[in-house]
């Protein structure tokens, strides 16, 4: 296990708990769409608004 006390004397970023919420919530989201029927993307802005955009993928047999 890391030392705390290390930590603190590394200039390291803030950790941003809703960042933290959004990473949870796209690692638990994603699976629930098959990727054969469903294009999921991701929104690159941190808007605090919509995260994705949902595509239904229509399946041509040829």
């Amino acid at each position: 296990m890391i030392n705390d006390k290390i930590l603190d004397e590394m200039d390291l970023p803030w950790a941003s708990s809703n960042e933290t919420l959004e990473i949870i919530s796209n690692n638990y989201f994603r699976p629930l769409f098959n990727p054969d029927n469903f294009l999921i993307r991701p929104e690159a802005e941190r808007d605090k608004g919509i995260d994705h955009h949902i595509e239904i993928k229509k399946v041509i047999n040829t």
